[in-house]
């Protein structure tokens, strides 16, 4: 297990480096933590709010503020050199992509408003457009991805949405509005989209995106369930509370593991692409990355 420290402020987003060595932070400043070596580095070409994914192999960053850019930013780590990408001109909200940081979405719109957002799908690798998206109709600007990139998921307050956008044309084949008994803090998607998992004020949810039926639910955080993440490559689910506790679950929502680092509320939780680590950072940004043992 590790621990580093990065200053904290506003919303808080984290992802590995496609190899699982770098951990990226927006959180206050934009932050670049080296795993093996115990290192960070300030990134101050990146806004701390941007929303962001690793490219070409996790040598670069995509990158947007939000609603005001008009154009997707590139920065390649190795010479500091940002680079403007994509088409010009567009209502961008932000940049997210799938677990396996194989494919990442521009999202952008014609308004000042999500609904009716399209998306543009490019290769990581290689920065090729491979999908266009239209018409999903995002309310809530909380969008995650399945790790097999064939489920979209958004929230806002106490309703969740599921797409299958489909194959082999990514062609949006099927919504699913699911409503929850609380506000929802935070939610993930399983590796194959088949489970959508939910954090609100009362449990850990689980349900089934085929049929949008509950399958599995859990209240033994015995307080608000703050954010939620799931296994790119195991059923796995993670997640913390407002107490800084961490616990470890299967699809079941049976409990495998609990840890209590003394970390504050927790805002966001991530695994690396093969499944054998995962981050939480808290409230205060204390970072801690532990490997996953099952």
């Amino acid at each position: 297990m590790q621990e580093f420290q990065v200053k904290a402020g506003g919303t808080v987003k984290m992802c590995f480096s496609p190899d699982g060595q770098s951990l990226a932070i927006s959180s206050g400043v934009f932050t670049l933590l080296n795993t093996a070596s115990g290192s960070s580095r300030m990134l101050d070409a990146l806004p701390w709010s941007a929303s962001f994914a690793f490219v070409r192999g996790g040598t670069a960053i995509a990158y947007t503020k939000g609603d005001h850019d008009e154009q997707v930013q590139v920065f390649d780590l190795a010479s500091g050199n940002v680079h403007p990408f994509g088409p010009k001109h567009l209502r961008l909200h932000g940049v997210f992509a799938n677990p396996n940081s194989d494919v990442f979405y521009v999202w952008f719109s014609t308004s000042n408003y999500y609904v009716g957002s399209d998306f543009l799908g490019y290769r990581s690798a290689d920065l090729e457009l491979a999908v266009t998206l239209s018409g999903l109709h995002c309310l809530g600007g909380y969008l995650v991805t399945s790790a097999n990139g064939k489920w979209f998921a958004d929230r806002n307050w106490s309703t969740l949405w599921v797409w299958n956008i489909g194959e082999p044309e990514h062609s949006v084949s099927r919504k699913l509005e699911l409503k929850t008994r609380a506000d929802v803090n935070d939610h993930a998607l399983s590796a194959d989209g088949s489970r959508l998992v939910a954090g609100d004020s009362y449990a850990l949810r689980v349900w089934d995106t085929a049929s949008g039926e509950p399958v599995a639910h859990s209240g033994k955080h015995r307080r608000g369930v703050t954010a939620v993440a799931c296994c790119p490559t195991r059923p796995l689910i993670a997640s913390g509370d407002n107490a800084g506790h961490v616990f470890l679950w299967d699809h079941a929502c049976r409990v495998l593991n609990h840890y209590d680092w003394g970390l504050g509320e927790v805002d966001h939780l991530c695994f690396a692409a093969d499944g054998l680590r995962c981050a939480a950072i808290d409230s205060k940004g204390k970072v801690v990355v532990w490997d996953v043992d099952v």
